[in-house]
Order: C-alpha cells, then structure tokens, then sequence
C-alpha cells in the first residue's frame, strides 16, 4: 500500500542546508545532496506544501548542486522543477501544495487548465487549450507531436480550430510558436485542395497505431471536459 508524504514548512531566514541573503539564496555548493533533503528545503524556502507518494522519492536519488552566486526564488523555483524532471518526477501545482507525481503518469492525472499567457513557464505540466484561426487542427497537431514532451499529449477538438495541450509550461511557448507558423491561410488553402491517394485501411501497418491515439484522445477529451466543468462551477 502506497503512504502519502506531505511536507508543510514555515519559512524563516535560515535553513538546515540553505541560508538565505535577504530575499534570496545565498551560494551554495552541496555534494550528495538527498533529492528527499532538497524538496524539505524548498518547501522551507518558499513557503510551501509539497504530496508525494512512495514511489515517487527514493533515498539513492543523489544530487550534486553548485550556485556560486545569489539566487531569487524565481530561478530557485525554475532549478527545483527542472531537477525534478531530470528524475522522471513532475509537478502539479494546486494553490500553495505542489504535488509530485512520477511523470510516466502525467497523462491520467488532472491538472490546471489555461488559455492565456498567465500560465507557468516552467517544468510544471499543464493543460493549455489554444484556437486556431484556421480550421486545421488535425494537420497541425499532427506535425507538432514529434517536438512535445515525452509523456505529453496534444490533440485537437471536433470544432476543427481547438488544439488541447497536456504539456510543460516551458514548452508550450516553443509549440505555440511552431502554430502560428503553420495556422496560415495558405496552409488552409493547402488542406482544402488536398487530394488524399486511395489506401486499404485493412492492411494499412500504422491502423493500431491509430486506433491507440484515437484512445488517448478521447482519455484527455473527457478530462478535458471534467476540468472545464469544474471551473465553471
């Protein structure tokens, strides 16, 4: 049976293993740093909750880290979830608790929806809905998914102009890039005179593949729609 952690800390001006300089993180050098040692500081220093199960943390996850000049919290918050990454742990954040999840995961696991600019540009994961001005979602979609994250997910809505994003928040300004590049009146135009040749769908190789996508589509569609429900609520 899975325990649950949950670390909640108050923040003061010194640390067990990191001393702040006024509003920031003085220089550091730590060798064999416990991963589990620098989520305790963290959620010191920034005032946080931080939920994670058993599996997620282990005691041989060591790190090495070496700041040789102050640190604001922003960046420390950037270094943080980038290091997680580099382990395979994502973060969801949910108000003032971050809730670590291993990141093979990520796809079943709710998460906050945006759909402006207001959204973390970090390695945090998110669902991020964007409209295109061209109905052309599918194309696009399609051309994006060898640049997402490895356990990301893009698909697009039945409305043809909706792209729905399970994605980092550091990578969704790199892919939202790479739209407007492609969402163009001659890339419309392109797909209307597209003349598709004749294909035996029964002997087509890629059919399963397709059929799983169609699978994790309609996983995030539904999810999609719990989420949006609820914040209408």
């Amino acid at each position: 049976m899975k325990w649950l952690m949950v670390l909640s800390f108050l923040s003061f001006n010194a640390y067990a293993d990191l001393v702040m300089d006024q509003e920031d993180i003085a220089p550091f050098t730590y060798a064999k740093y416990p991963l589990s040692s620098f989520i305790k500081d963290y959620t010191k220093v920034m005032g946080v909750s931080v939920s994670y199960s058993s599996g997620v943390v282990f005691e041989k996850d060591i790190i090495n880290l070496n700041i040789n000049k102050k640190m604001n919290k922003n960046d420390f918050k950037k270094l943080f979830y980038n290091t997680l990454d580099s382990y395979g742990i994502s973060t969801l954040e949910d108000g003032n608790i971050l809730w670590l999840e291993n990141t093979r995961d990520i796809r079943y696991l709710p998460m906050n929806v945006y759909s402006g600019d207001n959204y973390p540009k970090n390695a945090s994961y998110i669902t991020f809905i964007h409209k295109l001005k061209y109905p052309i979602s599918r194309e696009v979609s399609n051309n994006l998914r060898a640049f997402i994250s490895r356990y990301a997910r893009i698909i697009e809505s039945s409305d043809g102009r909706t792209l729905i994003f399970n994605e980092k928040g550091d990578n969704i300004s790199r892919l939202l890039e790479m739209v407007r590049l492609m969402d163009t009146e001659k890339a419309y135009k392109h797909v209307l005179n597209f003349k598709p040749k004749s294909d035996d769908d029964a002997e087509n190789p890629l059919r399963s593949k397709v059929i799983d996508l169609e699978i994790d589509k309609k996983i995030l569609e539904n999810k999609y729609m719990t989420l949006k429900e609820e914040q209408e609520s």
